[in-house]
């Protein structure tokens, strides 16, 4: 294991030893003793600590360098204290040579320390760039919990890395929207459990007539479009591949998933709707039956209806539902179902005109054409019930008075 004083990482690789000795020689002209750490992490990645000390002065800086992945490095500056705005500046420097000699392609740098003068120094090295961050790249891009909504970075290369990112991310989402609106049915989501590790990886989940799975960016040397359950790989080189990769992998899902779905239809928006319905019909030891129970409610209304149409009506009113969630204002769809009566666990209820009896003693549910019926059958099974706890009871007293005789 290495000890916390090692250097023999990435800033004691030969290649970086030039530029340290540079930089050590300029902390100690403005009177700074350098002591660098390397922190042991539960992570693979590295993470170096530079803590400056200017003698006989309240002054002070400690940096946090971390090998964010292959192709970024990451820059935090925290226990900044006094004017120290040219350390500030020759240390971002610093850690743009070590990023050039290295090979990697963006250095992101944030500051714990809300103060002005420091995102002054940081701007005054000609190379450093700045953007305002939306909620999700502030997730993805950042380590920091500072609220500061401005990232600022520097591109290795003259290729505009990070922009290159923004761009084609940009146009992923475009093409998401435009084929959810299109499909309501199918859902696209941005994985982001591990964003916060990997921000030049984007991972998509996905669900498309039936098929689950997922697709990733990867933004490496070679940016690549990459779907590992459809064997699909495509570099991208322009906003236009993104276009073309995600069009061809929707295409080989659609064309993969159509027997299959004509066999059996998807039912996944449907099913989201029934588990809410349902929640509190079934103890926890009957998940089967509850999903056997929604399955047998959906084969049987796509008996009259067309399956991706009613999917699709699901999905709308899910999406709806969750917006509602987030904006009271939003008006409130029409219900898709409606509770008609309910009796010792046996339910009639209202589903797209049809009506539906369900029996949540036996896990059993039976569609009708009209009110009438259904309330027909709902009656006779209820009071069929009662019977039968009426001559079970009258059963077991008579077999008790005949023990008095």
């Amino acid at each position: 294991m290495q000890s916390q004083n090692s250097t023999s990482y990435f800033l004691g690789s030969i290649q970086a030893q030039d530029s340290t000795y540079i930089y050590r020689n300029k902390l100690f002209r403005n009177r700074c003793k350098l002591v660098i750490r390397n922190i042991d992490s539960a992570c693979k990645k590295e993470t170096y600590q530079l803590k400056y000390c200017i003698s006989d002065t309240n002054k002070g800086m400690k940096i946090d360098i971390t090998n964010r992945t292959e192709t970024i490095l990451h820059a935090i500056l925290s226990e900044v204290y006094g004017d120290i705005e040219e350390v500030i500046a020759f240390s971002i420097e610093y850690i743009e040579s070590i990023a050039r000699t290295l090979g990697y392609s963006l250095v992101l740098i944030e500051s714990e320390n809300n103060y002005n003068y420091i995102y002054e120094s940081i701007c005054s090295v000609k190379s450093v760039k700045k953007i305002t961050l939306s909620d999700t790249l502030q997730t993805r891009f950042t380590m920091t919990d500072n609220p500061h909504a401005t990232l600022y970075y520097i591109n290795i290369h003259a290729n505009n890395y990070l922009e290159g990112i923004l761009e084609k991310i940009g146009v992923m989402n475009e093409l998401i929207a435009f084929e959810s609106e299109k499909d309501s049915s199918v859902i696209f989501s941005l994985n982001t459990d591990t964003c916060n590790n990997e921000p030049d990886i984007w991972r998509y989940s996905y669900y498309v007539n039936g098929a689950e799975g997922a697709f990733y960016i990867s933004f490496k040397n070679q940016v690549l479009f990459e779907n590992n359950e459809l064997y699909y790989k495509a570099a991208i080189n322009s906003y236009k591949d993104v276009e073309k990769s995600f069009v061809d992998m929707l295409s080989k899902i659609k064309k993969d998933t159509e027997l299959l779905s004509m066999i059996k239809p998807p039912r996944k928006h449907f099913a989201h709707f029934f588990e809410e319905v349902f929640i509190n019909k079934f103890p926890a030891s009957s998940t089967l039956k509850k999903n056997e129970m929604i399955d047998d409610v959906f084969e049987q209304l796509i008996e009259q209806n067309n399956p991706k149409e009613t999917e699709r009506v699901f999905a709308t009113y899910n999406k709806q539902k969750e917006s509602i969630e987030k904006d009271l204002s939003i008006e409130k769809p029409f219900p898709l179902y409606r509770e008609v009566a309910e009796t010792e666990n046996v339910q009639v209820f209202e589903l797209l005109s049809t009506y539906f009896v369900a029996n949540f003693n036996n896990f059993e549910v039976e569609k009708y054409e009209s009110f009438e019926l259904a309330y027909e059958i709902y009656r006779k099974i209820v009071l069929t019930k009662y019977r039968k706890e009426y001559l079970d009871k009258v059963e077991a007293f008579e077999c008790k008075v005949k023990e008095f005789k």
